[in-house]
């Protein structure tokens, strides 16, 4: 006879025996995650990347296992398996990589940028061994093995209800309502958690779908409707579908397939597992919790989509807890859940998109525990409507835009200069301020500003090019040279005209000055240089300041056509901070220009 769970005898001491109550009751939860479909966890191991190492170093992992590394340093790193087996992408500061293994084996990795093959430099292991895990049988609540399951679970919670019953009676636990109440250390109210036997679908009736009913209007987010009749109809099968999302049960397919919308073993293990940690209103945060989050990209244009890694039960708690994942932004929180018994960290990621504008703190909590991170979402800014409503745009103002018409064309040639200007980018004032067009050719004129807050005007700008060349027009914030940046920069390319010769340079080449552009497409880490050249083949290397990779061409020598050309390129900052970009062009590199830049998020 099996015979692996057997309750506890109770023993005359009342304190002995309310612990070994409790005892039984977590080892028949402990036996319902094992033992039932889909419960066979595997580990989230987590990996620190620094400036010049992993940490921890060499590790031991399962087959289905998952492994994510951090970036932690300020430097960008990679995570290359030796054998090509996995490989991340260039990770920037904040940024991670996971990777789950689906074979035993012995994995060295390296860093391309800090380390090489063979363990040299910034280098690591990891140890792959047969998973020790019972492999799941199902997928959602749908058993392999209906009847047997179904009998096992039934067996399994009539002990629960047994032992939580006993609880009661010794006084551990209080009835508060919907939820139980946690005083003493551990257990339930017995009469809160609905210890289903049989596998609940749609048309089931009886008992067991009142106390399910009962139990699912605890929670209004899952069940608003809370309407208790006995009968397993189409909102009590909506009700168990968002109890199975919300508790990461499973989340698509129906109930002939994935058992999304019954209960079966699986989601009755869950319940009873939630239940008997916290009550039918979730789990109760008295135990020991932590955590934390890894946000990236923390800012860009709306819409704006991130990717959240929230990594929970840093405290290595076996108690049970709940975890609030809010985005900030009035949608509707996460809940993550850590059963009992679970006594490992656990990492998942979320995606989350912001439709509008503005700051918001994305947090992580759990009692009086918290963590968060700030996104930062460029545009138009929503009003604030209750949480669960909609956003809708609070401004209806343009993109700031800079366009000229024609670009070309013979000596002398006449251009219209026109665009946008609002309040919210180039700011405003009342009378007397003005942004700056410069036309290229050692000319320029003043745009006025908006003159009121959430207002737009149009940008109109006529100017004659009379000599040929190649002129880069540019409409600046501020006064020229202000450091407040560009809006944007049109190249002009003219040909003919007297004493230039067109686009032939018959003497030496005169450099333009280099333009840096802040904030580009309102991202405050991104910049973009532009630049003349004598021909489309000069040599240039553009070093950003950073440690980064430069822009670079080499030069074609005298087979180059003596013909302008300008060149813009576009680099995003990792962090805030002075930069100096360089500019070394020419042949042999002669040509040296510098610009600084400063960067704040």
């Amino acid at each position: 006879m099996d015979s692996f769970l057997v309750a506890p005898k109770l023993c005359h001491n009342g304190a002995m025996r309310t612990q070994n109550t409790r005892t039984g009751v977590a080892t028949i939860m402990a036996a319902l995650a094992f033992a039932l479909p889909g419960f066979a966890a595997a580990a989230q191991i987590n990996i620190v990347l620094t400036d010049d190492a992993y940490t921890p170093k060499n590790i031991n992992a399962s087959v289905g296992d998952t492994v994510t590394w951090v970036n932690t340093g300020t430097h960008p790193h990679t995570v290359t398996a030796d054998g090509g087996v996995f490989s991340s992408a260039t990770l920037q500061q904040g940024q991670s990589f996971s990777y789950t293994f689906t074979s035993t084996g012995t994995f060295p990795y390296h860093c391309t940028f800090h380390g090489a093959v063979n363990g040299a430099g910034m280098a690591a292991l990891i140890s792959v061994t047969p998973s020790g895990n019972v492999p799941a049988s199902s997928v959602g609540g749908t058993p392999a093995n209906p009847a047997a399951l179904s009998n096992q679970a039934t067996t399994l919670l009539a002990q629960v209800q047994q032992l939580q019953q006993q609880l009661a009676a010794q006084g551990g636990y209080t009835s508060g309502g919907a939820a139980a109440s946690y005083s003493g250390g551990g257990g339930v109210n017995s009469s809160v958690c609905p210890n289903i036997g049989r596998i609940l679908k749609p048309g089931s009736t009886g008992d067991d779908v009142t106390r399910l009913q009962k139990f699912l209007a605890a929670d209004p987010s899952v069940y608003p409707e809370a309407n208790v009749s006995g009968y397993f109809g189409s909102l009590t099968q909506a009700a168990v579908q968002r109890w199975q999302i919300k508790y990461n049960v499973v989340s698509s397919g129906n109930p002939s397939t994935t058992g999304f919308g019954m209960v079966g073993p699986r989601t009755a293990a869950a319940i009873a597992l939630l239940c008997s940690t916290g009550g039918g209103a979730g789990i109760p945060t008295t135990a020991p919790v932590g955590g934390y989050i890894q946000v990236s990209p923390v800012s860009g244009n709306a819409p704006l989509s991130v990717n959240v890694v929230a990594t929970v039960n840093t405290t290595n708690s076996c108690a049970g807890a709940q975890y609030t994942l809010s985005w900030g932004d009035n949608t509707n929180p996460i809940q993550i859940p850590v059963s009992a018994n679970n006594c490992g960290q656990v990492a998942q990621t979320y995606q989350h998109t912001y439709q509008f504008g503005g700051s918001y703190v994305v947090s992580l909590s759990a009692g009086t525990h918290k963590t968060s991170a700030t996104v930062t979402v460029y545009g138009a800014t929503a009003q604030q409507l209750p949480v669960g409503q909609p956003q809708t745009a609070a401004s209806t103002l343009p993109k700031e835009s800079f366009n000229a018409t024609p670009v070309s064309g013979a000596a002398p040639l006449g251009v219209s200069f026109s665009g946008i200007l609002t309040s919210e980018d180039s700011a405003w004032c009342s009378s007397g301020c003005s942004d700056v067009l410069n036309f290229g050719d050692g000319t320029s004129v003043s745009i006025p500003l908006p003159t009121a807050k959430n207002t737009w005007q149009n940008v109109a700008a006529a100017h004659t090019y009379q000599n040929g060349g190649t002129f880069n027009a540019v409409l600046y914030h501020g006064s020229e040279g202000s450091n407040q940046g560009a809006i944007g920069n049109v190249a002009i390319t003219v040909t003919g005209g007297s004493g230039s010769g067109g686009t032939t340079n018959t003497g030496p080449y005169t450099y333009q000055s280099i333009v840096l552009t802040p904030n580009v497409g309102g991202n405050p880490l991104a910049v973009s240089v532009n630049f003349d050249l004598p021909s489309s083949c000069t040599g240039y290397d553009v070093a950003w300041g950073d440690s980064s990779a430069h822009e670079t061409q080499a030069d074609g020598g005298s087979s180059c056509a003596s013909t302008t050309a300008v060149k813009t390129f576009s680099h995003t900052y990792t962090t805030a901070g002075s930069y100096t970009v360089t500019l070394k062009r020419g042949a042999s590199l002669t040509r040296t220009d510098t610009a600084s830049i400063t960067i704040t998020n």
